[in-house]
């Protein structure tokens, strides 16, 4: 772990790229050319919002940063995550976090949890492409892997559901506390009412063989299972709404499900950036079974923040 981990794992990278680590392993081949990849981003909220971690954990300005205040700062970032320790004192000292959900992105179907004050999240975004194994070539995340590693069986669309309740109540046999999919990244979060019949056509088909209104209708089909399945198992469901795939990500294309599913407890997160105001709207219609995480807005926007808390 060095200064440009920190930056490039962060969101900064969104917005402006980080020069590579050398293959030296050489902070001092590195930092002559990265010292200059925050001259046109100072003002952006993905860079200040790095700023007060330096300055609490490290004593570092690094608005006005030297050369050899980075390379002591590079050090004792690498020293200190040699010990798991740094981890329990930033997180637990440092920022007094009690809880932290965690949803293992690298692995969506993993439940393991590394430390005492993380809870699982089961991140289903991947289950709505379980039409055909095809989808899940690296294996990672896939159903499919699961269902051979727990002797089930997958021949049949109805198979493949009890596959997908199987994990979901054995997550929260260990612990997970709720269901998320963050789908907004990759498709519209309009998901009409599809039956059963219809989706049965398009399980074990590869994507080759389908055409593109037959994938949207099983994945429709799924993310309706899996709201009721959120409520018979009485697991929350985060939904990533806003800022990601911006065609689509307004909640407001979730009111169809949330309408027909009262019973399921749908947390909206990100605040549906840019849509705070639709996102506040949903809320005050269906206060008892929605509401509203807003995660990092403050860090998208620090100004559309404190608009949508005075509205909501």
């Amino acid at each position: 772990m060095t200064l440009y981990s920190l930056w490039s794992s962060s969101y900064y990278t969104w917005i402006q790229p980080i020069t590579d680590w050398p293959a030296s392993g050489r902070f001092d081949d590195w930092w002559p050319q990265a010292r200059n990849n925050f001259a046109n981003a100072r003002a952006t909220s993905f860079y200040r919002y790095q700023l007060p971690a330096f300055k609490d954990l490290y004593g570092v300005d690094f608005e006005t940063i030297t050369d050899e205040q980075a390379r002591d700062l590079n050090a004792r970032i690498f020293t200190n995550y040699q010990s798991e320790a740094w981890i329990y004192e930033v997180v637990t000292e440092r920022a007094n976090i009690e809880l932290m959900f965690n949803d293992p992105y690298w692995d969506r179907l993993m439940r393991t949890n590394y430390y005492p004050f993380g809870v699982a999240v089961l991140n289903v975004t991947r289950l709505l492409r379980g039409f055909h194994p095809t989808e899940y070539t690296d294996e990672v995340g896939s159903p499919f892997r699961y269902a051979r590693e727990e002797n089930l069986t997958v021949a049949t669309l109805d198979d493949y559901l009890a596959v997908i309740e199987h994990w979901l109540k054995a997550g929260k046999a260990v612990g997970a506390v709720c269901l998320k999919t963050t789908t907004a990244y990759e498709r519209t979060l309009e998901f009409d009412r599809v039956t059963k019949e219809r989706a049965a056509l398009v399980y074990a088909r590869p994507k080759s063989k389908l055409a593109d209104v037959e994938v949207k209708e099983f994945e429709d089909f799924i993310m309706w299972h899996l709201t009721k399945l959120s409520a018979q198992l009485e697991l929350p469901f985060q939904i990533h709404t806003g800022h990601a795939r911006r065609q689509g990500s307004n909640p407001m294309n979730l009111l169809n499900l949330i309408d027909a599913n009262p019973r399921t407890k749908s947390i909206l997160i990100h605040g549906g950036y840019p849509w705070v105001g639709e996102t506040g709207a949903i809320m005050q219609r269906h206060g008892e079974n929605v509401w509203i995480d807003s995660v990092w807005l403050p860090t998208i926007s620090y100004t559309m923040a404190k608009r949508a808390y005075q509205e909501w």
